[in-house]
């Protein structure tokens, strides 16, 4: 089996490497892929819900506005990747997370107060 491996030790090249060769490649390609998505995709989707969560939440009250801007912070979070497509599934997560938590947001103002 053959696997895609990002050597980070090195030059960052993206090798094609047989799984033979060393046994715990899957596992050191697997964390490294994990560290790369937390850094280029995590730290987007930490700010986009703060600033939903404690400005956008709390100042904006209309829903429209809320999906809006929820949209957008998705679009520009989609967009530092430097991809067409990830400005797509950037919008779309977006619009789903930004969706979710103003729904919960509105159950707990429902229950709690």
């Amino acid at each position: 089996m053959f696997y895609v491996y990002i050597d980070l030790a090195n030059d960052g090249t993206v090798t094609l490497i047989d799984s033979g060769d060393d046994p715990f490649l899957p596992i050191r390609a697997l964390l490294e892929i994990i560290g790369f998505a937390y850094i280029l995709v995590g730290i987007q989707a930490l700010i986009a819900t703060t600033i939903m969560e404690f400005l956008v939440l709390t100042k904006v009250k209309s829903f429209t506005l809320q999906m809006f801007i929820a949209g957008l912070l998705g679009l520009v979070s989609g967009g530092v990747l430097g991809e067409w497509l990830f400005l797509v599934i950037g919008l779309i997560v977006g619009i789903c997370a930004g969706y979710g938590l103003i729904t919960l947001q509105r159950y707990e103002n429902r229950v709690f107060n």
